[in-house]
């Protein structure tokens, strides 16, 4: 017997044509959502990421946040130290010894 459900069309969201511009997309998803979790909790765990800075924030202030936010990671154990550096053109941040592959 055939199932009335087995068979059906699924189309990509409009935004993903572009199959050059997948790769970004999905790292932002999938950024997203971490950050989503980190900020707001995921799975019964509040992990105390800071809230997101309104566009056009002072460079320090942006530092400060990703600075909490690298301190976050190290205190959840998703690596065993890391470091964030302010250069002329931006921001270098650095993980040691992550706990998987991806976070390499």
């Amino acid at each position: 017997m055939e199932c009335p459900d087995s068979k059906r069309i699924v189309r990509r969201d409009a935004r993903f044509s572009d199959n050059k511009l997948l790769p970004n997309l999905f790292n932002r998803l999938v950024g997203d959502k971490i950050y989503d979790g980190l900020a707001n909790g995921f799975r019964e765990e509040v992990f105390g990421a800071p809230q997101p800075l309104p566009p056009g924030a002072p460079k320090e202030k942006v530092f400060e946040g990703l600075k909490m936010l690298l301190d976050v990671l190290l205190n959840a154990g998703f690596a065993i130290s890391g470091d964030i550096k302010q250069d002329v053109a931006g921001f270098r941040v650095s993980l040691y010894g992550t706990a998987n592959l991806w976070g390499g």
